[in-house]
């Protein structure tokens, strides 16, 4: 940490870490290291200490997290698309009661992670901090997995990761954990495509495309699956 010429304190940036992309080893050797990896990153930046990041944005819990980002989103959404309300519902019926907000990274895909053996030392080192805050730890799991049912080619991501997470770490989280904060990404990627639409700078996948994916997420996370 260093301090900006107005004396705000701003992370340190470095110019290159050693390694390559956690993602390009989906079809090497190391494949089997991937989730646990990512898992190992979750937990270390989880149990970074939150009073040492009093420069960027914070929740009091897990709760007023989610609620906070379900307040965000407009109440037009819930009009236009029938799902995104049953979606709201669940989240509604299935919020955290004691868990701590922790840092969370708010990025940590797998490409952000940087990773290489040196010496038979498993190195790792985290990037692209700028969408960090004090949160959900859930919500770095569900930017990870996304709602697919595959990561990097891996069946079952969803659980390894959660399973992988509990052994690691000391934060209780299940699935369901992670499927809250799902369905909240796609609650929020609804809204934006449905925005760009209407003022005509849609670039990528419309709204009908995330309102199709939040339908079968929330189907998967009503069967627990």
């Amino acid at each position: 940490m260093v301090e900006s010429d107005s004396k705000d304190m701003v992370g340190l940036i470095e110019t290159w870490v050693w390694g390559i992309s956690l993602e390009f080893y989906k079809d090497s050797i190391y494949r089997e290291r991937i989730i646990p990896t990512i898992a190992e990153v979750a937990v270390a930046v989880h149990q970074m200490s939150s009073e040492t990041f009093n420069h960027i944005p914070a929740f009091e819990d897990s709760r007023v997290h989610i609620l906070n980002e379900l307040e965000s989103l407009s109440p037009q959404l819930f009009r236009e698309y029938p799902s995104t309300q049953a979606a709201k519902e669940w989240i509604l019926s299935r919020l955290p009661d004691n868990r701590p907000a922790t840092v969370i990274h708010g990025d940590l895909l797998p490409q952000n992670i940087i990773c290489g053996e040196d010496r038979s030392e498993w190195k790792v080192a985290v990037i692209d901090w700028e969408f960090a805050k004090i949160g959900d730890p859930a919500y770095d799991l569900a930017i990870v997995t996304r709602g697919d049912r595959k990561l990097l080619g891996i069946k079952d991501s969803l659980k390894l990761l959660v399973e992988a997470y509990q052994e690691t770490g000391s934060i209780e989280l299940n699935v369901s954990d992670v499927r809250i904060q799902e369905l909240m990404l796609f609650l929020q990627w609804l809204w934006d495509s449905a925005e760009w639409q209407r003022i005509g700078k849609l670039e990528g996948h419309g709204p009908d495309y995330y309102a199709q994916r939040l339908e079968s997420l929330l189907r998967r996370a009503e069967k627990g699956i």
